[in-house]
């Protein structure tokens, strides 16, 4: 689902998508419903039924069906405190949705996180006492720090908000070997109106800020992207219950382990395998059949728990792509999935996104191995 949002660029230049329009206003297009599975992936952080994009769901109702991005009173939420702490949400939601889609950035690892997991002498840590930004964000070749702001007021970049913003996306010191190292960073802030506020529009600043040190070289490139995808592939598996995933990731001298293996039945993601399973399912269970002496031959235990599982065949599947885990576990860095390829937009009810987190009806999801990884 696309809407529009009408940007203000400030320190970089207009992003190519942003378009003139009729009145002379700039429009900036943006897909909401990827934008809402990265917020469920990384900002929510746990299953929802009915697991559908279940932060979509959440707000479907409540997004005006116009081409703007306007919510339908009450708005975000009804009272203050629930505006602020939904428009947070909801904030990092778009802003994720926007660097993925338009800037390219595939991984994106919280930075509270990556504060508690140096990697290969990659570390992070606040310049000063305050809040730091929200997340590292990777593709293959470029890096950024990234701070995300939802708000409903109307976004002033010379305000005393645009001001804190500022401070707080600065506030960070990404060192290599103890070297501070120079990133560049985005703030991404979405003002949130209502459709009966004609006269408010729904902004989003993009801004461009750098982060001083010393400049990323080619030898660094390959362990900064593993460490931000890691910590993106991380906070995925933990809310999929895959704790064993990623403690094979971290330590891989405690040796490979099995992993329930699916694969979607939809033509175009035929060839693609998944780990994962239904919403309230713990994969880990299942292995309790697997050493069982009246199984005669691997398939046959592939099927029996095929079998079993039918009874999720109502509800979705939530997952993440294979080769995406398997690359991490032998040390290396993920490729992302080409999603554009992929995927038809007219089928709503599938979302894949190219970090290979899939959310699809249950009825197209098939069980079809036991891998070790």
């Amino acid at each position: 689902m696309k809407k529009i949002v009408y940007p203000i660029f400030e320190n970089c230049p207009s992003h190519p998508n942003a378009v003139l329009n009729t009145d002379g206003k700039m429009e900036l297009e943006f897909n909401i419903k990827n934008a809402f599975h990265y917020g469920y992936i990384l900002s929510l952080g746990h299953q929802v039924k009915p697991g559908e994009n279940p932060l979509y769901s959440l707000f479907e109702d409540n997004i005006d069906a116009g081409r703007e991005l306007r919510f339908t009173p009450p708005g975000v939420a009804a009272d203050v405190d629930s505006k602020k702490a939904l428009s947070g949400i909801l904030g990092r939601s778009f802003a994720l949705g926007v660097l993925n889609e338009l800037y390219h950035f595939t991984w994106f690892a919280s930075i509270s996180n990556l504060r508690k997991l140096p990697e290969n002498g990659w570390s992070a840590e606040n310049k000063a006492p305050g809040n730091s930004p929200d997340f590292l964000a990777a593709n293959s070749n470029s890096f950024a720090v990234a701070e995300a702001k939802g708000t409903s007021n109307h976004i002033n970049t010379s305000s005393a908000d645009a001001a804190e913003w500022r401070t707080q996306a600065s506030n960070i010191i990404i060192k290599k070997n103890g070297t501070s190292v120079q990133f560049k960073s985005w703030i991404i802030a979405t003002r949130f109106v209502l459709n009966t506020e004609r006269r408010k529009f729904p902004e989003m600043l993009i801004e461009d800020p750098i982060i001083e040190g010393r400049r990323l070289r080619e030898n660094d490139l390959p362990s900064l992207s593993r460490w931000i995808a890691s910590g993106h592939v991380f906070r995925n598996l933990e809310r999929l219950r895959l704790y064993n995933l990623i403690i094979r990731i971290r330590e891989p001298q405690l040796g490979k382990i099995q992993v329930l293996v699916w694969q979607c039945i939809y033509p175009r993601l035929q060839h693609l395998r998944f780990v994962g399973g239904p919403l309230d399912f713990d994969p880990n269970q299942c292995f309790s059949y697997w050493d069982k002496d009246y199984f005669r031959h691997r398939r046959e235990r592939v099927e029996f728990l095929a079998h079993t599982l039918q009874r999720f065949n109502r509800g979705f599947f939530d997952g993440q792509e294979l080769e995406v885990v398997r690359d991490l576990a032998n040390g290396d860095s993920p490729r992302p999935v080409p999603v554009e390829s992929l995927i038809n937009e007219s089928y709503v009810f599938i979302n894949l996104l190219d970090d290979g987190s899939l959310i699809a009806p249950m009825s197209l999801m098939r069980l079809v191995d036991i891998k070790e990884i």
